[in-house]
């Protein structure tokens, strides 16, 4: 769905939203820390981290898109298996030049989870690698869903932005 506008140039919009897009460019491009895109739904988060994927593959860097639910899943389903679940799942995640993280408030909450995601992320950092959270949330419940940690991480480097006041593109 969100592959449909595939350059920088075909996000367009209010000027907040443009000045997001351009920041986030910038980050995708040289940065190699954490991000955080945060506010309501329809604003536009996922479309620009979609088309920072995709222009990140097209200059043969590695990069992934997925939801954070699909990340637990994915670690829950390698339990399952025989190795070190934890170790093959920082292997498969950690090492692409550019991951995506969706809906980081839409899972269980269990505090294995919160360590999973906190030492995946806390690797990706260690190792100059671009991560950008994005989650439906407000300002205050950044900290509650990410973790003291990765916030800390976000605002030492990448930072938040906030979509809140954009309208929503859903609908047009």
């Amino acid at each position: 769905r969100h592959r449909k506008l595939q350059t920088w140039k075909s996000l367009v919009g209010a000027k907040k939203y443009e000045s997001a897009r351009d920041r986030v460019r910038g980050f995708v491009e040289t940065g190699s820390s954490v991000m955080v895109l945060y506010g309501t739904r329809g604003t536009g988060k996922t479309q620009i981290a979609s088309v920072a994927t995709v222009r990140t593959i097209e200059r043969n860097k590695p990069a992934r898109m997925v939801t954070a639910a699909e990340l637990v899943s994915d670690l829950k389903r390698r339990y399952d298996q025989e190795g070190d679940a934890l170790a093959d799942w920082l292997g498969e995640w950690g090492w692409q030049h550019l991951l995506v993280i969706d809906e980081i408030n839409q899972r269980f909450g269990t505090d294995h989870e919160m360590v999973a995601l906190t030492t995946l992320t806390d690797r990706r950092y260690a190792n100059e690698r671009p991560t950008l959270l994005i989650g439906n949330v407000t300002a205050k419940d950044l900290a509650g869903c990410l973790g003291s940690s990765v916030l800390d991480r976000c605002l030492e480097g990448g930072g938040t932005l906030c979509f809140d006041g954009l309208p929503s593109f859903r609908g047009r």
